[in-house]
């Protein structure tokens, strides 16, 4: 049926999942790889090298193609960054009986913006390779506690049947056209949403991978990265569809108060809410501090053409994208942050030509190594 939970988890999986993955990063990372060999920066416009020729990407048209890239992945950050204060918001509400007003939602996001600007000033070996483990420690522990208490035979079930559904239809979800609504909020929305982070995240892949093969890397990213993913979505997603009451109450709840009310039933369908809520709390901290402060060392690594940008480069981005979010938040609240989908698919749209590139690039190098 159209609404069974495997195929609502399929279709997280394709969105998520592979596709999702490559864009971010595999592709970028082979063309940025390529080119440093050439001694280019790492700099989104180093993606268009060997096909443009180098004058042309020291010129003004390269500060552009970097322009383009820097207000996409801003615009991809700041959404979520504001979405963070409200999903904390409503949790502490519904768990501590905090009220969810604008003032916890801005203090939510100070200090999520303070956490990631030390992150980033710290550096990739020290604060992000700390927050990167303390997300997988913290995944790990709640991904275990889910599974087990909502029902692991369920839940595998479904993951396993997703995955094979997934992998079966994919060529069909690629090219299918399901209504402008539902394309708009997924298919086209999540895919922009990749393409404009794309650039940015090639460079902190290509950065934190040093040492490592360009076999290994594309593994890691395209392969090992998507399958754990689709993992934790089924753990999450499918556990909280398999509770008693999801189709009577938590479905009327998240049409009832929106995205941020699902995370809530959920936690409190396990043992000890308050203790676990907590514990979702700070992993969903953390991922957005993790998210955040690669970003922000991305542009600081790219405006500044140097993989060792001064600090006050990763501050101002840090709190660029900060006090942005907590203007939208401001300014229109929730619906703010749901209507910056819109932008962030405009933004996207010169990125995704650019990223031509670096499809022709993986194509090239592939023939020269057969």
């Amino acid at each position: 049926p159209e609404n069974s939970p495997v195929v609502a988890l399929a279709q997280s999986h394709f969105h998520w999942g592979f596709l999702a993955w490559s864009i971010l990063g595999a592709l970028g990372v082979v063309s940025l790889f390529n080119a440093q060999k050439a001694g280019l920066a790492l700099r989104p416009r180093a993606l268009l090298y060997p096909w443009v020729s180098r004058s042309v990407l020291e010129s003004r048209w390269g500060d552009v193609v970097d322009g383009f890239c820097f207000l996409s992945v801003v615009a991809g950050t700041v959404g979520p960054i504001g979405f963070l204060g409200i999903q904390l918001g409503y949790l502490f509400e519904a768990l501590y009986g905090v009220p969810s007003s604008i003032s916890l939602q801005v203090m939510i996001i100070l200090a999520l913006t303070a956490l990631y600007t030390g992150s980033a000033i710290s550096g990739v070996t020290r604060g992000m390779k700390w927050l990167s483990q303390l997300n997988i420690s913290l995944s790990f522990v709640l991904g275990l506690l889910t599974l087990i208490f909502l029902g692991p035979f369920i839940i595998l079930s479904q993951h396993i049947e997703a995955q094979q559904l997934m992998i079966a239809e994919f060529f069909s979800l690629s090219l299918s056209d399901q209504g402008d609504a539902w394309m708009g909020s997924w298919t086209w929305f999540y895919w922009a949403w990749f393409i404009g982070y794309a650039p940015m995240m090639s460079i902190i892949v290509t950065r934190v991978s040093r040492g490592r093969s360009l076999r290994q890397i594309i593994l890691s990213v395209s392969i090992l990265c998507p399958l754990v993913t689709n993992f934790w979505f089924s753990i999450i997603g499918g556990g909280l569809m398999a509770v008693d009451n999801f189709e009577t109450e938590v479905i009327q709840n998240v049409s009832t108060n929106g995205l941020p009310a699902a995370l809530t039933n959920l936690v409190l369908n396990l043992p000890f809410p308050q203790w676990i809520g907590i514990l979702f709390c700070l992993l969903i901290f953390a991922f957005l501090a993790t998210t955040g402060d690669s970003v922000s060392y991305s542009l600081s690594v790219a405006s500044a053409a140097d993989e060792h940008p001064p600090k006050k480069e990763r501050v101002y981005w840090s709190l660029v994208m900060g006090f942005l979010a907590i203007a939208l938040l401001v300014v229109g609240g929730d619906k703010s942050i749901t209507s910056f989908q819109s932008v962030i698919v405009l933004t996207a749209i010169p990125v995704a030509l650019l990223m031509v590139f670096p499809v022709m690039t993986a194509i090239q190098l592939v023939v020269r190594k057969q």
